[in-house]
């Protein structure tokens, strides 16, 4: 065991009282009472239902990085595929290059669904157009195309320029832009984007705010799980998507470099980063199948749960850590290691 860990007990009475006491660390935000409301400088157009919610939250939770990793003594036994190797297996087919693996997790049945979905939409609004070539009906080879462009812009890291300045002809553009499709097409299908049937959205959203996107995002979690083999740790924490248009459950968090955006938990490999489980931070779901509890210590049980019995290591920080659910994990032999802020080293709850 390295020099600056320790092992400690949550069923010994002094050892649960010194975890309780960094648990509940007075320094920490008390997440319990978060605000509910709107930054009166950041204008947004209201959705649908006339409304719109923003939840402030001061601080991040964030883990810190380990100042070197854990040693083998006294570790559970750790158990992944017959191969010994930990990585993308893709379930159902032989994956040989990046566009392959690609589509283990973007199958063609979910480009086939957001085709169907945009194609909806486009049918409602093409008679708004005049030019029927930049309004047509689209397939599953320009939406591919698509993709590939909105990849390209974070590959080159053009995230921060403008469309007109990617598609532009001197040196700030790129060739590549202008070869797949012109900028009034790809205008137009990032506007008429959709991920579901926009005939029954209303009617869904009464009892799920995440009915837009539910079906694609369930597939693609479901996706990662069944062509990922995870290593021997996992990490669990948040991230901030950036985001500012019309959502009912954004967030505000200063602290993030983004500060506005959708809230997301997130299982993941650490070290290899893939991700392996993810959900939404929906808010306050209406009344109905939908409603699921946002206590940290009950989206790591959700997180975990498909690795439950395999021994894996997992880190996080202590908003999502109490001794309740670290004495469910080690009866479900996944050890949990906690990074606080008071304590600087990383500590090992275990028996």
């Amino acid at each position: 065991m390295a020099a600056n860990q320790k092992l400690y007990n949550p069923e010994d009475p002094k050892d649960a009282e010194l975890l309780r006491s960094v648990l509940d660390d007075d320094d920490e935000m008390d997440y319990q009472d978060e605000l509910l409301e709107s930054d009166s400088d950041f204008e947004i157009e209201e959705d649908e239902t006339g409304t719109n919610e923003i939840e402030i939250r001061k601080e991040s939770s964030d883990t810190e990085q380990s100042a070197e990793s854990s040693s083998n003594e006294n570790e559970l036994d750790f158990f992944i595929g017959r191969d010994k190797i930990a990585g993308v297996k893709c379930a159902d087919r032989e994956a040989n290059s990046p566009v392959e693996t690609w589509s283990c997790f973007i199958t063609d049945d979910m480009l086939n669904l957001i085709v169907t979905w945009t194609n909806q939409k486009i049918e409602s609004v093409s008679h708004k157009f005049q030019c029927e070539r930049y309004a047509k009906l689209t397939d599953i080879v320009e939406m591919r195309a698509f993709l590939a462009l909105l990849y390209l812009a974070g590959v080159l890291q053009s995230n921060r320029l403008s469309l007109e300045e990617l598609w532009s002809t001197d040196e700030h553009g790129a060739e590549f832009f202008r070869l797949v499709m012109s900028i009034k097409r790809f205008k137009f299908l990032m506007r008429c984007l959709r991920f579901d049937d926009q005939t029954t959205r209303q009617q869904r959203k009464t009892r799920d705010n995440l009915s837009p996107i539910r079906e694609l995002f369930t597939t693609f979690v479901e996706n990662c799980k069944s062509n990922y083999s995870l290593g021997q740790n996992v990490t669990i924490d948040e991230k901030l998507e950036a985001f500012r248009g019309n959502c009912r459950f954004r967030q505000y968090i200063p602290s993030k470099p983004a500060k506005y955006g959708i809230k997301m938990y997130a299982l993941v490999d650490a070290r290899h980063f893939y991700t392996y489980n993810l959900e939404i931070y929906a808010g306050r779901q209406p009344e109905g199948d939908c409603i699921i509890s946002n206590k940290p210590s009950d989206v790591v049980k959700r997180l975990v749960t498909p690795i439950y019995n395999t021994g894996r290591n997992i880190t996080a920080d202590n908003w999502f850590t109490d001794v309740d659910v670290v004495s469910h994990l080690k009866e479900k032999s996944c050890p949990m290691w906690v990074r606080s802020k008071r304590i600087k080293d990383n500590f090992r709850l275990s028996s």
